[in-house]
């Protein structure tokens, strides 16, 4: 951060009414100035996170597409599967069957679960870095702004 000392030299003639004006101006658009620099230090921060949230997510959509490719092809291999299923005539058996195969295929459907947060997650994440860039890009106009305008009153005064 940027910190800005500022001396006030009065012009030839001036009262103290005009060397206090002066200052208090000069210290206006410093502050100005470091407000702006605060805000673009925090934009910076937010978009590191974001960048982090993003990598993340992208780490674990690559981590999870081998396992939903495999689920894909095992779903494709297997077909409707449903017809194939055991049948068993004393519903305790059937019930039991029923479950059993709930939890053999289950894994697929986490994996595939997984990669949708995974993406979606993603997708929020790009989302919300765009979103600070560009008010990041706002900040650094602002910034150059005030640092301007802090240039304007020194060469005043």
């Amino acid at each position: 951060m940027l910190l800005v000392l500022v001396l006030v030299a009065p012009p030839p003639g001036a009262d103290d009414g005009d060397l206090a004006s002066a200052r208090r101006r000069a210290n206006a658009a410093a502050a100005g100035l470091a407000d702006a620099e605060t805000r673009l230090g925090e934009l910076d921060a937010e978009i590191q996170s974001h960048e982090a949230e993003a990598a993340t997510a992208q780490a674990t959509l690559d981590s999870l597409r081998d396992s939903v490719r495999d689920a894909a092809v095992q779903q494709f291999i297997n077909g409707d599967s449903s017809q194939y299923s055991y049948s068993n005539p004393d519903i305790n058996t059937q019930a039991r069957a029923d479950t059993l195969s709930k939890y053999a295929t289950q894994g697929n459907q986490d994996a595939i679960d997984a990669y949708e947060a995974a993406a979606e997650d993603l997708q929020v994440a790009k989302d919300e870095l765009a979103s600070k860039r560009e008010q990041q890009k706002d900040a650094i106009a602002e910034l150059e702004e005030r640092r301007a305008a802090l240039e304007r009153e020194f060469e005043r005064l």
